[in-house]
């Protein structure tokens, strides 16, 4: 009965209002409706960004396993409905999640996919920044040419880019990783991994997952900025990503 497909951009309209607001309980409320009825009228699309949207606000909660759970299943429908943007966006998601909670090499393998998706539709400077945390992570883990390797493709991009500011990120990084190096030959563990993990240059994403709350609705600048690679790099592509 009724418009249940417009009842329920309604309530993500709500959800999004009093996110805004602060009142995190009430916005999830509005989602979960919101995504009942999503689901009963079979917008796929737009079902797999409400999951994202849950697994955000599940982060700011503190609760890690649901956000996880919630970005899964949106990951699962944007595979299916062939949105490769909104894949890229919860295989980020995914990869800071699963950094934050320890799991450096399901990070970098989430990583890994998110930047074969920047690399096709053609962003450079995504796929700069991806390289730099999978970077990060290999040289927290002593990989050491791994991460060496990364680094300087991602400074070959940001020199083509003319970006001063992440080149000189990137050679600070480089300078890093050969004091790690030096530190363990005279250690003489030259050609072992270090006994304890080497200092990352600097961290991935710790979370993909907003601190902010969304941009109110109408607003064309995406939603909340999440924590990139460095505090100064926040990307404006996820979550909250609303039906134009």
């Amino acid at each position: 009965m009724g418009d249940r497909a417009g009842e329920g951009v309604t309530l993500t309209l709500l959800g999004d209002l009093v996110y805004g607001q602060g009142r995190t309980d009430e916005a999830t409320h509005y989602y979960e409706q919101a995504l009942a009825i999503l689901r009963e009228v079979g917008d796929r699309a737009l079902e797999g960004k409400m999951l994202n949207n849950l697994g955000a606000l599940a982060y700011r909660q503190g609760r890690t396993d649901a956000a996880a759970r919630y970005t899964e299943q949106a990951l699962a429908i944007t595979r299916e409905v062939g949105d490769r943007r909104g894949e890229r966006q919860t295989l980020s998601n995914l990869g800071g999640l699963a950094y934050e909670q320890g799991r450096a090499e399901e990070a970098a393998r989430y990583y890994e996919q998110e930047l074969a998706i920047a690399r096709e539709m053609g962003d450079r400077y995504g796929e700069a920044t991806i390289m730099h945390n999978i970077a990060a992570i290999e040289v927290a883990q002593g990989q050491l040419d791994a991460g060496e390797r990364h680094y300087r493709e991602s400074l070959a991009i940001y020199t083509d880019l003319g970006l001063q500011e992440d080149m000189q990120d990137e050679v600070e990084a480089l300078a890093q990783v050969a004091r790690t190096r030096s530190g363990a030959s005279a250690e003489g563990h030259t050609s072992d991994i270090p006994d304890q993990p080497a200092t990352a240059p600097s961290t991935p994403v710790t979370s993909a997952l907003p601190t902010e709350p969304p941009s109110p609705p109408g607003d064309t600048g995406g939603g909340p900025e999440p924590v990139g690679a460095r505090a100064k790099k926040r990307r404006r592509w996820w979550p909250f990503v609303r039906r134009e």
